[in-house]
């Protein structure tokens, strides 16, 4: 009998399967940019930022985050000016800071799906000045005056000196006509003379 030799082949069918894939809004952080800060003062000063894309998700927390370090993230210290549903510049009030302090700023926006952040800035606060008014003058003649002051802080170091400043075009300062009364903090009384009869003088009492 003749054998036949039959070599059974397996076929096998792939069958491919389709599909379309489609763009979803939403699913990220929101993208902020970070502005130079502004109206540095001694203890405060104004963050600024821009909200430049939602992500497709209202923004539910916004505002600058700051530190003395370097790469501030919403675990230190931050403003937040609330919710946002739109895009746009923004500021807010930066406030119990240190004088004479350098910071590290991030502006930040947050919705459900994350934190984004702007570009670090830095800047630094203006030192702490002392603390001084200015008292009524009383006249001495046609020619001279007694006027004074209080200093009743004095800032970040010891108050050298303090006294009245005068000059004939306002707003008087250190670099014009003044006196020299003592040091530190307390009321003090100067007296102003050599002036010009019929001449109208500006002044205030100084520390530094």
């Amino acid at each position: 009998m003749q054998k036949v030799k039959m070599t059974v082949l397996g076929l096998c069918v792939l069958g491919l399967i389709g599909f379309s894939s489609e763009a979803f809004a939403g699913g990220g952080a929101p993208l902020v940019t970070t502005s130079a800060v502004s109206n540095i003062q001694a203890l405060t000063a104004t963050g600024n930022g821009n909200i430049t894309d939602l992500d497709g998700e209202n923004v539910t927390a916004y505002g600058v985050c700051w530190n003395t370090t370097g790469s501030p993230t919403i675990s230190d210290s931050k403003t937040n000016e609330g919710a946002a549903s739109a895009t746009g510049p923004f500021t807010t009030e930066m406030s119990g800071l240190s004088a004479n302090t350098t910071y590290y700023v991030r502006a930040y926006a947050t919705n459900t799906s994350g934190t984004g952040y702007g570009d670090e800035v830095s800047f630094t606060t203006l030192a702490l000045l002392p603390t001084v008014t200015t008292t009524s003058a009383v006249l001495n003649g046609s020619t001279e005056f007694d006027a004074g002051g209080t200093v009743a802080s004095e800032g970040m170091s010891v108050v050298t000196a303090r006294g009245v400043c005068w000059n004939t075009t306002g707003s008087p300062t250190i670099n014009d006509s003044k006196t020299t009364d003592g040091t530190g903090t307390g009321a003090f009384t100067s007296s102003v003379t050599g002036l010009t009869k019929g001449v109208t003088y500006y002044y205030r009492a100084y520390a530094t």
